[in-house]
């Protein structure tokens, strides 16, 4: 079919495609979170398994994080006592449920632990644990 703008018998020119330019520090933060993760994948452990304690140590991080930044804001004396005790609500409500997420993803460790042999549920707690 041929474009309104071009004359009959002429092709229309390709649609350019998008182009997606990665940092380098975008780059050295995957290649990080990936080694972070390589004693997982090293274990030997069902994917499952693998899957559960990598979300595991990513809630863990994401609490840590949180919490940083609530210590931030109870250290900031630039905020007014209402901006301080909203943006600290609203970090206690996201620790809850991270907090909540973390307990989900231990049962479900848990329940997945129980088809693996003694060996392998030890490996695993220790995985979960660092």
């Amino acid at each position: 079919m041929a474009d309104q703008d071009t004359e009959p018998g002429q092709a229309a020119a390709p649609a350019e495609g998008v182009k997606v330019v990665i940092s380098g520090a975008a780059m050295k933060l995957a290649k990080a979170q990936k080694d972070q993760n390589d004693d997982i994948e090293g274990s030997g452990l069902p994917d499952q398994v693998q899957k559960i304690l990598k979300m595991i140590r990513e809630i863990k991080k994401q609490i840590a994080e949180k919490q940083a930044q609530l210590q931030q804001v109870m250290a900031n004396s630039s905020l007014n006592p209402e901006q301080a005790k909203a943006q600290a609500a609203g970090l206690q409500a996201a620790i809850a449920g991270l907090s909540a997420a973390l307990l989900n993803a231990n049962a479900s460790l848990v329940k997945a632990m129980k088809d693996l042999s003694g060996e392998d549920a030890l490996k695993a707690t220790s995985l979960m644990a660092s």
